[in-house]
């Protein structure tokens, strides 16, 4: 089913056009040896990792997966470009701090506070924590002027937030900071997997917007239930059009499924004034949800309510997504079928 797709993909394409391919683990190998043969393996842009579940699908077999895949090709690699995400890269980087590790940032003091904090609530949790002329930390003292710090507050023996097995095994996430002669203990946060953005597009592809689930509630706001399963997010989509495309780009998706490419590309033609064009194409299956089949119950649907505000059976009973404002008025919708010559041609044979 997908090779005469890519066949014609490949001819549709522009010479600086590209492909992104969303697969799964247990069929991107083969996926990409396809499209190397295809699109030819020295076209190939990359194999990113894309994060639509960052807990964790906990119904697959000995792990909890995270993640698909989306294969990158270009036409002809030489004339493709790629777009930067608009960030504040020294903004972002003011916030953090580099060690030996890496970037972290100063957080909570490791001293303990509220009810639980006093020492008699977590005897445990009160020790002596040593800091050396350098400002090293540790649990035993190594040399007589070596001070010695405990989670006392106000005369009040308090107790850390840490117990000392914990401190030993990420003493490196900690920070001493002096003032007056006080010192203090600071934890170390070091940053999540979106915290530290990046103007050029990483090969790991994740933002807390990317999540399926996220992709299933956009649908069910549009449409009032659930009529698809596994949506793509719109996000996701509109960061692949923006870094691969310009504002008159045309955009095939020709495993249109619920309508995300198209509504994607409403979306980033609203927010740029941009002239993008979609072809959505797409099987009409029927399934229990959807006696129409899936095209006319689910994506055109979608589709003609954020463009228009207006149900697919012409009422007027729905508020566009965009704050209320119309996305577009222009959507041709085509039933494809295959027609002998004879009826192509209205001739008798």
């Amino acid at each position: 089913m997908l090779y005469p797709r890519l066949v014609l993909t490949r001819q549709l394409l522009s010479d600086s056009g590209m492909i992104f391919c969303s697969i799964d683990d247990k069929n991107q190998a083969y996926v990409k040896c396809l499209f190397d043969e295809i699109l030819e393996e020295n076209n190939f842009v990359a194999n990113l990792p894309t994060i639509m579940n960052l807990k964790g699908n906990q119904n697959g077999f000995a792990f909890a997966r995270t993640h698909e895949y989306t294969l990158v090709y270009a036409k002809n690699k030489s004339a493709a470009s790629f777009n930067k995400f608009v960030i504040d890269e020294e903004r972002i980087l003011e916030e953090w701090q580099q060690d030996e590790i890496g970037y972290f940032k100063k957080v909570a003091n490791l001293k303990a506070t509220g009810v639980n904090a006093p020492r008699e609530k977590r005897p445990n949790l009160f020790y002596p924590i040593y800091v050396d002329n350098n400002g090293t930390v540790s649990l035993e003292r190594d040399d007589e002027d070596c001070i010695e710090l405990l989670p006392i507050t106000n005369g009040q023996e308090m107790s850390w937030r840490w117990g000392k097995e914990k401190f030993q095994s990420e003493i490196s996430d900690v920070i001493v900071k002096r003032e007056n002669d006080i010192f203090s203990i600071y934890k170390k946060q070091r940053p999540k997997i979106d915290e530290l953005p990046s103007e050029k597009p990483k090969t790991l592809f994740y933002k807390p917007v990317y999540s399926s689930g996220n992709g299933t509630n956009q649908l069910v706001s549009i449409l009032g239930k659930k009529l698809f399963n596994n949506p793509k997010p719109v996000e996701l989509i509109k960061d692949f059009i923006t870094i691969s495309g310009n504002k008159s780009s045309v955009i095939l998706d020709f495993f249109a499924g619920s309508g995300t490419t198209g509504q994607a590309v409403l979306k980033l033609n609203k927010q740029d004034g941009g002239k993008r064009q979609f072809i959505l194409a797409a099987s009409n299956e029927i399934t229990d949800t959807t006696p129409k089949g899936i095209v006319k119950d689910v994506t055109s649907k979608r589709l003609k309510r954020v463009m228009t505000g207006e149900c697919y059976d012409g009422t007027k009973n729905f508020k566009c997504l965009e704050k209320n404002q119309p996305l577009g008025d222009n959507l041709d919708v085509y039933d494809i079928t295959t027609v002998s010559p004879c009826e192509a041609t209205k001739k008798t044979c």
